[in-house]
């Protein structure tokens, strides 16, 4: 407390000086203070003890930050995402050429053998008409050469 009162009475002192007596002038202002007048104006040098500790500290942490992100996060995303084309890749293919390729075989073999039925198959009645008397006389020939 005495300290506190000590300093309020040495700024109330410096006060009465500048102010009231004049005795403080500007040459007296801007001559050099000693050791005590530049741990003043320099205000302790808190701030540059707030900047080592503190501040460059965060920066420091900031920057690992940001390394780690660069390297481990976007590697890992990145090699994730080279991995998943690779994946689709070998799909594309697989898709392409197994399984579209057994449907198409299936389809050209299917084709292949309903030629015979497609000569057969016109579309026209007549046709049919003509192809079951056809057929009726066949099986009569048949049992009829049999008995």
């Amino acid at each position: 407390m005495a300290l506190s009162v000590g300093i309020a009475l040495a700024g109330i002192g410096v006060a009465y000086m500048i102010f009231v007596r004049k005795e403080y002038t500007k040459e007296r202002a801007e001559a050099p203070l000693g050791l005590v007048g530049t741990v003043l104006q320099n205000k302790y040098y808190v701030d540059e003890a707030y900047d080592t500790l503190f501040v460059n500290r965060v920066k420091d942490i900031g920057n690992g930050a940001s390394l780690f992100d660069r390297t481990i996060v976007d590697g890992g995303v990145n090699g994730a995402g080279w991995v998943t084309r690779l994946v689709s890749r070998i799909s594309i293919l697989w898709d392409r050429y197994v399984i579209d390729g057994l449907v198409n075989v299936a389809a050209f073999f299917t084709k292949l053998m309903s030629y015979p039925a497609r000569i057969i198959q016109t579309g026209l009645v007549q046709t049919y008409a003509w192809l079951i008397v056809l057929g009726v006389l066949i099986f009569m020939g048949y049992y009829l050469a049999r008995f």
